[in-house]
């Protein structure tokens, strides 16, 4: 339809209401986007569906419930608790990589899905800045895309990862940036600001092997079954 003669756009563009931007960003550690910047620049990232969710429920939520999941993850080890929740906490907090990853292993039925995909994705930080992936394929793949522009990825069963994958994983976890690979689209690099869990029934030797000896900065949790 026209307004007056011109397409929706053309008529909308010289509205006071029409925004047009220098540059954009994913940048998590600038904040929400609660208003559209002035200043040129448009910050991509909108911040965690858990902020938005907690204005409308937080009275309804026993979060002790939520700490008493946690504390049978970790399990029944205070210490691992204690630092697990400083990792958790760090990333949302302050919008940085925590670069530590996190292995969870736990029998099935214990609460792992129910926790990192239920909650942690789906609840706190959304799905558009929240990734579950079967396997992990994906990293280091051809194309990458799908893992741009996370803050959380969930790796449920890890796959065995060859040596060239291994170290892409590494960068994944410890590095700041990333290098975009999109089909028919030439590769650029950009901030990364993923943090990795890992879960699974039983750990796999050459996932656990390199997790603790390259990396030496993982979270192992042990969960008994409690459910």
């Amino acid at each position: 339809s026209l307004i007056d003669g011109k397409n929706v756009f053309d008529a909308f563009k010289p509205h006071p209401d029409y925004a047009m931007y220098d540059s954009m960003s994913f940048d998590p550690t600038a904040g929400a986007l609660i208003e559209f910047p002035e200043d040129g620049h448009l910050n991509t990232f909108y911040g965690h569906r858990g902020e938005h969710v907690a204005r409308r429920v937080s009275e309804y939520i026993d979060s002790q419930v939520i700490k008493d999941h946690i504390f049978n993850l970790c399990g029944a080890n205070t210490d691992y608790y204690e630092y697990y929740l400083d990792v958790l906490a760090y990333p949302i907090q302050t919008g940085e990589k925590s670069e530590v990853a996190i292995l969870q292993r736990g029998p099935q039925g214990c609460g792992k899905g129910a926790f990192y995909k239920d909650f942690l994705i789906n609840k706190v930080y959304g799905k558009v800045i929240g990734l579950e992936l079967a396997g992990g394929i994906q990293v280091g793949a051809n194309f990458n895309s799908l893992l741009a522009h996370r803050c959380l990825i969930v790796i449920d069963e890890p796959n065995e990862f060859s040596a060239a994958r291994r170290n892409i994983l590494k960068n994944s976890i410890t590095s700041d940036d990333m290098e975009v690979k999109t089909k028919y689209v030439n590769e650029k690099i950009e901030n990364d600001y993923s943090n990795y869990v890992f879960t699974c029934n039983d750990v796999p030797e050459d996932l656990l092997d390199f997790l603790v000896i390259f990396l030496s900065r993982v979270v192992i949790c042990g969960a008994a079954l409690f459910l």
